[in-house]
């Protein structure tokens, strides 16, 4: 390439608009460049809209090359920065269109770019993730360049929050990017691989069926992703996900309007209902995000609004009239409890769980390196623990004890005991067992005496297991109380 005055002389070069020996004027060379960019970024552009608020988007690094890459389409990445309702946010999507998405130099340094703005501006970040991997053109440099991407974005999620939303696939180190995400949203199509699927399926024997054994449904079951929709939702979900996070990591969320109502949770009906039906009977009518909801069955979890308040809540969730605490459930409470921390909300457990589940699996499970995690996380977060019906030795310990909330209520009708109501009965009422006639009948009156006696929520609260009994019916009262008092110096 040789410069002259106004005009650029290629020889030799392959631009993929044009090619072969001419000169040609800048300004033609740039309008020639800006209609392929259009053309290429069109449907990325629409789709950031989707979630942007209308004409927000600002587009960064538009034709960003190397002068030893002169193939280089870097309109596989589009960035730049725009705002959801009213508060700005950085993006850079992948755009599978233009060379199926593949990382090269030119896009990697494209969205180190994006990521460090994020930082400086104490923004939220959202990667847009479609890509099938990597350019294996550029030879053993490109992994110097995600190696310094995966820094960039390891050390942006200590300071903003960072969002992966996955439309199509995210494969290689995009699925790593994922990873790194503090929530990541997937189409229900998707497929999330480290490594190539057909090469996975097919070592395993399996149909090519990438998206039954390695898509988004696969990634919720193990926590990956926390919230799996139809494509044509991916928008309106960030959008609404943005609304329980903070500019920066630790600070405040805006509060909304909200309901300020104090409808009333009846007893009869309190009891009746799953974990998800109370949590929606407490909190803002239609404000509640449910977040990785295939991961366990014996725990909800998700955001809310109480009064216009943000915050979070995890209940238990009964399965058969039962809810323990396995390795699942406690990895999902870790997780979200986590979320809370990093985004500065106030957490609200609902707890009513029947103990640690009794089988050899659990044992051997990774369950007490999950319990930990959960305990380091439990202690770093603003908590509010109601015990709404059992609350069974470690269930009591990881989810409602003054170790992990500031603040501990339990209904009236709560249970609070160090074992279950069988094994305790026998335990403190073995005497009553001894010479009777009827031992069925017998360990039926001594689990009932224990429920009676050592289980009740009023004896909890003389011995500084609980704050207070509070009534389901004033619940919500209680919980705005709590939440004013926890984020007051926000």
């Amino acid at each position: 390439m040789i410069a002259k005055n106004d005009e650029v002389c290629y020889t030799d070069f392959d631009f993929g608009f044009f090619s072969g020996g001419f000169t040609m004027d800048k300004k033609e060379l740039l309008t020639e460049a800006q209609k392929r960019h259009n053309m290429n970024a069109a449907a990325i552009v629409e789709y950031i809209e989707t979630f942007s608020d209308p004409f927000s988007f600002v587009e960064t690094n538009k034709f960003l090359t190397y002068s030893d890459s002169s193939d280089e389409m870097t309109d596989a990445v589009i960035t730049g920065y725009a705002t959801i309702e009213g508060r700005p946010v950085a993006v850079a999507v992948q755009n599978s269109a233009v060379r199926q998405g593949c990382f090269s130099k030119a896009t990697i340094h494209k969205m180190i770019a994006i990521t460090e703005y994020a930082v400086k501006r104490e923004i939220p970040l959202i990667f847009g993730l479609d890509s099938f991997g990597t350019n294996i053109k550029e030879g053993a440099a490109i992994l110097a360049g995600l190696s310094d991407l995966i820094s960039t974005i390891t050390y942006a999620r200590s300071i903003v929050p960072v969002i992966a939303a996955i439309k199509g696939d995210a494969l290689g180190h995009s699925a790593l990017i994922a990873s790194l995400a503090h929530v990541v949203v997937a189409s229900e199509k998707s497929v999330i691989s480290y490594n190539s699927p057909s090469v996975v399926l097919a070592g395993e024997d399996k149909e090519y069926k990438p998206t039954e054994y390695l898509g988004a449904g696969n990634a919720s079951r193990n926590g990956l992703t926390a919230l799996v929709v139809k494509e044509e939702e991916i928008g309106n979900t960030i959008r609404r996900l943005t609304r329980y996070i903070p500019l920066k990591l630790y600070a405040s969320v805006p509060e909304s309007e909200g309901d300020t109502s104090m409808y009333n949770v009846e007893v009869a009906e309190a009891e009746k209902m799953t974990g998800t039906e109370l949590i929606n009977a407490l909190c803002d009518t239609d404000s509640f995000l449910e977040l990785y909801a295939s991961y366990s069955k014996n725990i909800v979890c998700g955001f809310a609004y109480v009064c216009g308040k943000p915050v979070g809540f995890l209940a238990n969730e009964r399965t058969d009239g039962k809810s323990f605490l396995n390795m699942e459930s406690i990895e999902e409470a870790a997780l979200f409890t986590k979320l809370c921390r990093n985004f500065g909300l106030p957490l609200i457990k609902l707890v009513d769980c029947d103990g640690v589940e009794v089988s050899l699996a659990a044992e051997r499970s990774a369950l007490w390196n999950s319990a930990k995690e959960l305990l380091a996380a439990s202690a770093e977060v603003r908590s509010i623990s109601i015990i709404t019906g059992k609350a069974v030795g470690m269930a009591y310990t990881l989810l409602a004890s003054h170790s992990v909330a500031e603040t501990v209520y339990a209904w009236s009708t709560a249970q609070i005991t160090p074992l279950n109501e069988e094994a305790g009965g026998i335990v403190m009422y073995a005497n009553k067992l001894k010479n009777t006639s009827d031992i069925f009948k017998a360990r039926e009156i001594a689990k009932q005496t224990y429920k009676e006696i050592d289980g009740d929520a009023y004896t909890a609260a003389t011995r500084k297991v609980v704050d207070d009994i509070i009534n389901p019916e004033d619940t919500r009262q209680y919980l705005l109380s709590a939440i004013i008092m926890l984020t007051l110096n926000d």
